[in-house]
């Protein structure tokens, strides 16, 4: 049973970089949940065919994505989705997307790193463009690497990858501005071997980033017992093993109800791989639901949320199962087979605390957050190890946000989290409010 999770495409211009006055003009349609783009582009002026190449290297593409999108566990469930578009100068390309709402630090990674692993294998005039919804996520993340001069809007669809290495265009191209997309491409087709190793430009910033994938990513993966009861729901989730991560993010569904009563024939059981933010979100599950806190009740009570969410969205056609198909099991030995992995290792214990109050401790740890006491990993690379860290920290994402020309204060920011990614209603978010100032 192949299960299909209906979602909006992402229109193409999300994939460049706007001036503040221009972005209105040519993003029309909003992205309700984060999402990494990028387009593939075979930039030749003698070649002949580029529409059959493109065909060709879309398929070789899939094949290289293939098990990464049907076995790791993306957050949103659908993977990597590729289609072959055209600019508004009818320049062929492969446009691919990738929605990563709630773990994009960790997403967005893995694809940069599936993309620099299948650029060294591509011929050289073929460029990548890559960025996410949010903004350009590789120069957010080394800008502060780079020379000073290629700050927004100076950096403005500079940055391509190409050859298995991130390069700019130089700045001699329009020093004074950034590029706009066509003008970028036509550098491209004309001078591309102007272009700069952004790793010398930047003492290894890219390789400091992507170094070590995949092991860094696989080592975050861990197998997740569970005891499916329902035979239909369990074979669902062993045929679409990537849907766990969606399910478990579904998990904060107030109406959900789950009886910790179990009997001694626990038959149903299977192993899939999540992440450990993931599996981190079973604790909070068992808290705010009353749950024993005891681990060996793990599987059962989990299947049992875990059924029971499935078959919500099922309903709501949320999911959907698409036809009757079976997914290829994985083979034994490839890079996700689930023997590489450890088991999930799961503490029920949230605080030493008494009668901990689920909404009240996650709007403490928000606020915090805002304040700059947490750390932010894999999004903003500041050294937390001396006193003045928490100010450190404070001041970068204040200063992420006025480089996107972001306006949003911390009431609206903590409204927006509570609304749509915990999707709270108003009046839970107002007793929340009314709790905080107590």
């Amino acid at each position: 049973m192949k299960v299909v999770k209906p979602s909006s495409f992402v229109p193409i211009e999300w994939l460049w970089d706007y001036k503040e006055d221009e972005k209105d003009i040519h993003v029309v349609d909003p992205v309700d949940k984060s999402t990494v783009v990028f387009g593939i582009f075979i930039i030749d002026k003698f070649a002949k065919d580029s529409d059959k190449q493109l065909q060709q290297l879309i398929r070789k593409v899939e094949t290289d994505f293939a098990i990464w999108n049907d076995y790791y566990p993306w957050s949103e469930y659908n993977g990597i989705s590729l289609s072959l578009e055209k600019l508004e100068n009818e320049m062929p390309f492969i446009y691919g997307q990738l929605c990563a709402e709630n773990n994009v630090s960790r997403e967005e990674k893995v694809l940069l790193g599936l993309l620099i692993m299948l650029s060294k294998r591509l011929d050289p005039q073929m460029f990548i463009r890559v960025r996410d919804t949010d903004g350009d996520f590789i120069m957010n993340e080394i800008s502060e690497a780079l020379p000073k001069e290629y700050e927004f809007p100076v950096a403005c669809n500079r940055l391509w990858l190409n050859c298995g290495k991130m390069k700019l265009i130089p700045l001699e191209e329009s020093c004074s501005d950034g590029l706009r997309p066509l003008e970028a491409l036509r550098f491209l087709e004309d001078s591309a071997f102007k272009l700069l190793d952004v790793d010398t430009l930047s003492n290894g910033a890219i390789v400091k980033m992507t170094a070590n994938f995949p092991n860094d990513v696989l080592s975050r993966l861990v197998k997740l017992q569970l005891v499916i009861e329902n035979e239909k729901h369990r074979q669902i989730l062993v045929e679409n093993p990537r849907l766990i991560s969606f399910l478990l993010k579904s998990l904060i569904d107030e109406e959900l109800s789950v009886t910790d009563q179990v009997s001694g024939n626990n038959d149903g059981s299977i192993e899939l791989l999540v992440s450990e933010e993931h599996a981190d979100l079973i604790p909070y599950f068992f808290e705010a639901k009353g749950l024993r806190k005891d681990t060996t009740l793990i599987p059962i009570l989990c299947g049992r949320a875990i059924s029971d969410v499935m078959e919500k969205l099922l309903r709501n056609r949320t999911i959907v199962v698409e036809d009757e198909r079976t997914v290829k099991a994985i083979r034994e030995g490839s890079l996700l087979d689930l023997t590489n992995f450890r088991p999930a290792s799961i503490d029920l214990a949230l605080s030493t605390g008494e009668d901990v109050d689920l909404t009240k401790d996650l709007l403490e740890n928000l606020q915090n957050l805002l304040d700059g006491e947490v750390k932010i990993e894999d999004s903003l690379d500041f050294d937390n190890s001396d006193e003045d860290a928490s100010e450190d920290l404070d001041e970068g994402c204040r200063k992420y946000f006025e480089d996107e020309g972001i306006d949003i204060d911390e009431d609206d920011f903590l409204e927006f989290f509570l609304k749509e990614g915990l999707k709270l209603d108003d009046d839970m978010i107002g007793e929340l409010r009314a709790d905080s100032v107590r």
